[in-house]
């Protein structure tokens, strides 16, 4: 590999897009050439990385959509509020976003424009890279929206009430959400908060 190529990768942290590579001045025939010859990994159609780098899916799926937000039981998972490793990445995007084709591993949430950009936060994936996710307090409101009955909803919530338990940003999340996990998540919160 080019010491070029070789540097492009560093300066992207070892994965980097197709149109990312063009706009540096790397031709297609070039970055083929190299998946060709093992000299660069192609994990996903559009993503290159270094192969001596061992892959985040959280990145990967960050780099490919990068419009879009971890949250729910991703975004759980990504603040060790259950162990349930995911096999599917809750992502969050704007309205009016369209993913190019289907996939199995990425499930879309769709936000009003007005709401998508509120409580974002970078924190670390497992192999301690960093990633866009909604806030632990806004995770929980929609995964507990969708899932108010499951057992994963549970441990989240006595995980969050453990170690992350802050009532005045879960009151804002609680009170701006509309469904009826809302009341759930209430009624599970009062009856961990008359345990403690």
């Amino acid at each position: 590999m080019n010491s070029a190529l070789q540097h492009f990768l560093d300066k992207n942290g070892g994965i980097f897009t197709s149109q990312e590579a063009v706009k540096a001045g790397f031709q297609r025939s070039t970055l083929k050439y190299l998946v060709d010859q093992n000299e660069l990994d192609q994990p996903m159609r559009g993503l290159y990385s270094d192969p001596n780098q061992l892959e985040d899916p959280f990145v990967l799926w960050q780099k490919k959509y990068k419009q879009g937000v971890f949250g729910g039981e991703t975004g759980l998972y990504l603040y060790q509020l259950t162990t349930n490793t995911p096999f599917n990445y809750h992502m969050y995007f704007k309205q009016g976003f369209h993913f190019n084709r289907i996939n199995n591993e990425v499930i879309p949430h769709y936000v009003k424009a007005d709401k998508f950009e509120k409580n974002i936060e970078v924190v670390k994936t497992p192999s301690l890279n960093n990633v866009r996710c909604y806030s632990v307090e806004r995770c929980l409101v929609d995964f507990w929206s969708e899932n108010p009955s499951s057992e994963i909803a549970y441990e989240t919530l006595q995980g969050y009430y453990q170690t992350k338990f802050d009532p005045y940003l879960l009151s804002q999340q609680l009170s701006s959400a509309k469904s009826r996990g809302v009341q759930s998540l209430k009624t599970a919160l009062e009856a961990l908060q008359t345990q403690w």
